[in-house]
């Protein structure tokens, strides 16, 4: 079951909800081929064809921006046919272009609020009804 991660900047009040980890919709990646990147889908499909269950892991995952900060949950796609690594999904920030870097909720706090600069983020989670 997937989580709620709803993070708030204690000092501007910025908050932000996520959903994360692997919910009912996760059974199989072609159920959720419409959230990977347009460019990248054929790719992956082909490739996800090829692994074995253990052998491919998806779910939402939690990124930031280490230039402006900016908060992003994304579909993480690992894929490893045969146990060789041959695709890990790669973000880029909407806003200035830096790669994302995954955290979890918990290393989140230690980051600057993306409206106000600062290092005041309070994490509340919970269980997703997703």
């Amino acid at each position: 079951m997937g989580r709620r991660v709803f993070i708030r900047c204690a000092a501007c009040g910025h908050g932000e909800e996520f959903f994360l980890g692997v919910g009912t919709l996760f059974a199989s990646l072609v159920v959720l081929q419409d959230y990977l990147p347009q460019n990248q889908r054929e790719e992956i499909m082909a490739l996800y064809r090829e692994c074995a269950p253990d052998e491919a892991e998806f779910e939402e995952r939690l990124f930031v921006c280490p230039s402006c900060h900016r908060l992003s949950g994304r579909l993480k796609v690992h894929l490893k046919p045969g146990g060789v690594t041959r695709f890990v999904s790669k973000f880029h920030c909407e806003d200035c272009g830096s790669q994302l870097i995954e955290r979890t909720p918990l290393q989140i706090k230690k980051i600057p609020c993306s409206r106000c600069g600062a290092k005041n983020l309070k994490v509340e989670a919970g269980p997703s009804s997703r």
